[in-house]
């Protein structure tokens, strides 16, 4: 019994996709499957330097996502630790693209948030930004060799 559980089980990925590309293939429209390639790569934490040099940039965006939301007054304010979290999340993981969007994403979004709230002034700082977190997403990556 359990045989056939597993059996069924290994089978399933192949059927679906064998039902889905009839479906589609009726539909007449393409049919478009990812890879089993997963999003992220979970890190291995231990004592060596790479490991250590994310742990330290996922902690520095940490303390970014905490500063910026003390004092938050409204909903508006919260999109800032939130791109924080998430950009330091991203980095951690080590999603592709993830240092080209942190380094010139957060700047850009500063950017735009300056303009539209009328504060014009918080474009430097997002120029400051744009030097600041672009060696800091990139600095593991320079010091283990990752080319990606």
């Amino acid at each position: 019994m359990i045989d056939l559980a597993i059996d069924l089980f290994t089978k399933v990925p192949r059927n679906i996709k064998k039902i889905l590309h009839l479906k589609y293939k009726i539909l007449g429209s393409p049919l478009i499957i990812m890879n089993d390639a997963p999003m992220f790569k979970m890190p291995t934490i231990d004592l060596s330097a790479k490991s250590l040099l994310m742990l330290s940039q996922l902690g520095f965006f940490v303390c970014f996502t905490y500063w910026f939301s003390q004092g938050a007054e409204s909903n508006s304010d919260y999109v800032a630790p939130a791109v924080f979290a998430v950009s330091g999340l991203a980095l951690f993981l080590s999603v592709p693209n993830s240092r080209m969007g942190v380094t010139l994403g957060i700047p850009a979004l500063m950017a735009v948030m300056a303009l539209v709230t009328g504060n014009n002034g918080d474009i430097v700082f997002a120029v400051f930004f744009l030097l600041m977190f672009g060696p800091i997403a990139y600095m593991p990556a320079m010091a283990s060799g990752d080319s990606t």
